[in-house]
């Protein structure tokens, strides 16, 4: 299923959906320090996908299905001004896997 967020989309496996239910998908943008040791080292930023029942109002959310997307403003930002086409799948082992992401400032 292909849900609009601006002028991008996200793309949610058939499975997943399933999965969801009537939860949430929740998209949230993780940074953490580069591997290096000192000041100057580059943050590493990763969009983090996780299903919950409870929501955090600041969130954006989109109808999908049945179910709710919802992510955070950066997420929604990234996606809208790179016009990114994002797809959300379950793996193997039951965890989620984001393609297609790169953060925009």
């Amino acid at each position: 299923m292909e849900i609009r967020v601006g002028k991008g989309s996200i793309t949610i496996g058939g499975r997943l959906l399933e999965r969801i239910g009537k939860n949430y998908l929740v998209l949230k943008l993780v940074t953490e320090a580069g591997p290096c040791t000192d000041a100057m080292c580059q943050v590493i930023i990763t969009l983090n996908a996780t299903v919950e029942n409870s929501l955090n109002p600041e969130f954006i959310t989109f109808p999908a299905g049945g179910t709710y997307v919802a992510m955070d403003q950066a997420v929604f930002r990234s996606i809208d001004r790179g016009r990114q086409a994002v797809y959300v799948k379950e793996t193997r082992h039951a965890g989620l896997a984001v393609k297609g992401f790169a953060p925009v400032q």
